[in-house]
């Protein structure tokens, strides 16, 4: 069989990228005496495919002894399987007979290797979204209501009353009572005292809210009883009153009465 070209590789190994591409370069010599045609095409070897081979200008004119670069680009894509793959390059006599006029390359190797997994990166964690405007509006206004409810409630709330009770004792027919004897009452809102010893001066004081009151005292033999001052009536928020509890001894003296006799007295 004649030999119509040299063909050379640059190299018979290639390193294909993480892509898995790569490129191989040939040296195409005319072995001939004549200005002739070559039309290279790629043998793929050991299951390569050929679409994965691209040949750049792959039919070309040769002048006598003449050499061309010829450059062919391997593209494995991402489904073929790890292994090793070869292909040679073949150069046809351009015009010839296709099946006997044409030579051979040396045959090219490459990996196909495992493609790498990425490492996983941990989730990001969703964005923490700020909180809306509108929130703190509400919640000034909130705040404003709950201030001026309590604002007025201190500046509006019924003030306590005080009601001050004194007893006064007068012993002037012979008893000897004391003011602590006498059972005192208050009738009132919310009266504290309620229920209570008599005190003589300055009195028991009383609390109350507005509104009616009155003081009532228990009866005591042989004395009676005056009120004075304030000590029924209707209390106003925020006043003070004071009433005044005499209790006065009294005896009664019958004055002789003389009775008739029914017989008479003699002279002794």
């Amino acid at each position: 069989m004649a030999r119509y070209f040299d063909i050379t590789a640059l190299t018979t190994l290639i390193s294909l990228d993480a892509e898995r591409k790569g490129q191989a370069s040939f040296t195409v010599t005319n072995a001939t005496t004549a200005s002739i045609r070559g039309d290279a095409v790629v043998i793929p070897k050991s299951g390569a495919k050929p679409e994965w081979f691209t040949i750049d200008h792959a039919s070309r004119h040769y002048d006598p002894s003449a050499s061309e670069q010829l450059s062919v680009s391997i593209d494995a894509g991402m489904d073929a399987p790890p292994a090793t793959y070869g292909f040679q390059v073949r150069v046809l006599l351009g015009g010839g007979v296709p099946e006997e006029q044409f030579d051979d390359g040396p045959l090219v190797k490459f990996d196909v290797t495992e493609i790498p997994v990425p490492p996983q990166q941990p989730p990001t964690p969703p964005q923490k979204r700020g909180i809306p405007w509108w929130v703190f509006l509400i919640a000034g206004l909130i705040a404003l209501v709950v201030i001026g409810g309590i604002v007025a409630f201190v500046l509006t709330r019924p003030k306590p009353s005080t009601l001050t009770v004194v007893t006064v004792v007068i012993n002037d027919n012979g008893f000897t009572a004391t003011p602590g004897e006498f059972s005192l009452h208050v009738a009132g809102v919310s009266a504290t005292p309620s229920d209570f010893a008599g005190a003589g001066p300055p009195g028991t004081t009383v609390t109350l809210n507005a509104g009616n009151f009155e003081v009532k005292e228990d009866l005591k033999a042989n004395y009676f009883r005056t009120f004075s001052g304030d000590c029924s009536g209707v209390m106003g928020s925020g006043q003070a009153k004071t009433c005044f509890v005499t209790n006065d001894d009294w005896l009664i003296i019958f004055p002789p009465i003389i009775l008739p006799l029914p017989f008479p007295i003699q002279n002794l």
